[in-house]
């Protein structure tokens, strides 16, 4: 190397003076002196060139895009060479690799359609499966709108595109239809679909995406459905003008002897508003048997087909002698009515069935309308990665661009992976972050935020105990929480008002039942209360419902408390509500307090006798090779060893013949042996082995795996994980251990 500017030499961790008068081969990790050679005396002989190699130094490994060109110097031809660091590039690329094949998995996994209209060029795009849900063959192209429309039954065309201009007209409103295909073999397929509007700065539409799925099963349930309550109205109907018609009374008779049902006749004998013939009859009843004998009151037809279910026919004779003296001969008969017999069993049955059916149409369309979201913001994600690649592929030696285009790509990235964070937070899934969390400083904090932001109307107050122990929870979810917690207090106190924060230290003892239904244990108890409009007992008793919501449409998405019940209940506490009407609403979040110092252990060396012992040494578990990839690679930036292995039984493996092993990184979902088996495992054999503990979607090992965080067994993370955040938390385990060490 004769000579290079500081950009180049900082590529090994050189200065410019340090750097030159090296041997390239003593920093190329795939070329050997004679490539080097073969490559400088074809560009002498005129041939430029462009090629990407990897090099080591002293910042690690890195991906270079490097092109060389001979340069006539002082009436000699040298070799120059421009190179550009590609490593975030290659990382970003192989991150958007995993994220499109994970949706491609998301959309077949839920059976969606979908679909992206170009508004301004009347451009239409479908992806294979929406061409299915139609029964049409997929061509490229798309299908054009005129394919779509004929596509759909004649009956819903008009008022399916009516709600698709109202949504391309209306920023407010998104676009949510059903509408009916008719199939290649003549049957009829019922689809629904939703779509979010994008606009341009001025507001004005200019495209649209969405997704669709079929809802043909729950279409046909609930026709069914109304067909068997049209039909047992009718007969319902038939039976009561039956009923009316007769000339005889007849009546029907609950458990308590009231009538519930009597026809004409039955009201005439007993009165415009039917009372019970048992307890206040109108005047006295005499029973005669068939001897001609008195029959006691306990013996009479209705009492014993209630008490003993017998069924009186032809029935007793009574006479009637009403309060006026004037008597009157009835004959009395009874039936019990068994209501879980026949027909009546039938019936209720099929409107438990109907019900069901009801409530999973319920489900599908909240699944659609998630499906829509993730639909629209993946594919916004997708655009700045798949585009920001496009822009540094096309301009590789334009530094400054590649490094803009680069940063755009992490951020878009970023998003993505806050939209799985919201996502699995909703459905309890996400695994949690937790820490130890000053609650009397956080809540401080939270009112002095909001008492600028909510408005001058609204006065933020606090009611914090003294001595408050800190609590243990996932410090940003629980400070989303609140401030939603805030919106909806501020919303319910449209005049103003105050909103308080109070926190108390709680401790449920074994043997005792909590009325929130609280496991024995110490809490820390955070109320939120408000001097609001307050809510009534039937919008109490939903408002933790998904997508349950009293605001205006477009003002509240129905998420909020159900994402915070969601989130307590994950952490190991509970929530409760206790609301009025105009004495406002208290909020009571239960929250496990902090035993220690959890997610960071103190260990002891485990292994010596490294050939390096300068290097602390990882071992790194994931079954997925392209995130073992560049996890490695970080790993190695960072200047670690790294043993990679591809499951639990090979980690194992490399464990027993490894001379060194300071910490073990795994990823939870694995084939086999889970990252929480490996764990219990590795530590079988050495107890004071630090271990962090990735995760993107815990699943049913979410409570495992914050259990085991909060005990001090390993350290969680979440993915996706950054290079910097796992080197991070590995030096906080080291520095642990070299603490407990000197002391």
């Amino acid at each position: 190397m004769i000579d290079s500017n500081a950009a180049a030499a900082s590529y090994v961790g050189l200065n410019a003076e340090e750097f030159r008068g090296r041997p390239i081969t003593d920093f190329a990790l795939e070329s050997s002196p004679g490539r080097i050679r073969d490559i400088c005396r074809s560009v002498v002989n005129g041939h430029s060139s462009s090629y990407e190699t990897r090099i080591k130094g002293r910042v690690g490994v890195r991906n270079l895009l490097v092109a060389v060109a001979p340069v006539q110097v002082s009436g000699r031809t040298l070799v120059l060479i421009n190179q550009i660091d590609v490593t975030d590039l290659r990382q970003a690329r192989a991150g958007l690799r995993v994220n499109e094949e994970r949706l491609e998995l998301a959309r077949e996994g839920a059976n969606l359609g979908i679909w992206d209209w170009d508004v301004v060029n009347d451009v239409l795009t479908w992806s294979e499966h929406q061409w299915q849900l139609h029964g049409l063959e997929p061509r490229p192209g798309g299908p054009g709108p005129d394919v779509w429309q004929h596509a759909v039954h004649p009956a819903d065309l008009a008022r399916t595109l009516a709600e698709l201009k109202a949504s391309l007209k209306s920023s407010d409103q998104p676009y949510s239809s059903e509408y009916s295909v008719i199939m290649p073999d003549g049957s009829i397929r019922r689809l629904f679909g939703r779509g979010q509007t994008i606009r341009d700065a001025n507001g004005r539409a200019i495209r649209m995406v969405g997704i669709n799925m079929d809802v043909t099963a729950r279409y046909g349930a609930e026709m069914a459905r109304d067909r068997l309550i049209w039909m047992l109205e009718t007969e319902r109907n038939r039976l009561i003008e039956i009923l009316e018609a007769l000339p005889v009374a007849v009546g029907i008779v609950d458990a308590s002897g009231r009538i519930i049902l009597g026809n004409a006749a039955m009201k005439k004998l007993h009165g415009p508003v039917i009372q019970s013939m048992i307890a206040t009859p109108r005047g006295e009843w005499i029973g005669y048997g068939a001897d001609g004998g008195r029959v006691a009151p306990e013996d009479y037809p209705m009492r014993r087909a209630l008490r003993l279910g017998e069924t009186t026919l032809p029935g007793i004779d009574f006479l009637l002698r009403a309060e006026g003296g004037t008597e009157t001969w009835y004959r009395v008969a009874s039936r019990p009515l068994r209501w879980k017999d026949g027909m009546v069993q039938e019936e209720v049955a099929a409107r438990e069935a109907a019900q069901q059916r009801a409530a999973h149409a319920e489900r599908m369309q909240a699944l659609g309308q998630i499906a829509g979201g993730i639909a629209h913001d993946f594919n916004n994600v997708l655009q700045a990665v798949s585009g920001g690649a496009a822009l540094i592929e096309n301009r590789p030696l334009d530094v400054e661009r590649v490094l803009r285009n680069a940063r755009m790509v992490i951020d878009a990235a970023k998003r993505g992976a806050a939209i799985t964070s919201r996502l699995l937070a909703f459905s309890r899934r996400g695994d949690l972050r937790a820490e130890n969390v000053d609650a009397a400083a956080l809540l401080a904090d939270m009112a002095d935020v909001l008492s600028h932001t909510l408005g001058g109307s609204v006065v933020c107050a606090l009611d914090v105990a003294l001595g408050l122990p800190p609590l243990f929870a996932d410090r940003g979810q629980l400070e989303t929480v609140l401030v939603n917690l805030a919106t909806n207090a501020r919303d319910a106190m449209p005049l103003g008002g105050t909103l308080t924060f109070a926190a108390r230290a709680e401790n449920v003892a074994f043997g005792t039942l909590h009325l929130a239904g609280l496991r024995p244990g110490h809490y820390v108890r955070i109320v939120v209360s408000d001097t609001g409009s307050g809510m009534d007992q039937t919008v109490l008793s939903r408002v933790t419902e998904p997508f349950f919501t009293t605001k205006e449409p477009g003002k509240g998405t129905g998420l909020g408390l159900a994402m915070a019940k969601g989130f307590v209940e994950q952490s190991g506490g509970t929530l409760s509500i206790d609301s009025v009407v105009g004495s406002g609403t208290r909020i009571y979040l239960w929250l496990p307090c902090a035993t220690g110092v959890p997610g960071v252990m103190v260990e002891q060396a485990v292994f010596t006798g490294s050939t390096d012992p300068d290097k602390e040494c990882v071992l790194l578990v994931d079954d997925d090779p392209i995130v073992r990839e560049i996890l490695m690679l970080s790993l190695d930036d960072a200047g670690y060893t790294v043993l990679a292995a591809d499951s639990g039984s090979a980690a194992l493996s490399m464990l027993e013949s490894a001379a060194r092993v300071d910490v073990l990184v795994s990823d939870l979902t694995m084939p086999e042996m889970d990252g929480l088996a490996l764990i219990r495992a590795v530590q079988e054999r050495h107890p004071n082995m630090p271990a962090i503990l990735l995760t993107g979607y815990a699943g049913d090992g979410a409570t495992l795996a914050v259990g085991g965080a909060i005990s001090g067994t390993f350290s969680l993370l979440r993915k996706p994980v950054s290079g910097t955040q796992l080197v991070d938390r590995i030096k906080v385990l080291m520095e642990s251990r070299k603490a407990a060490s000197r002391t």
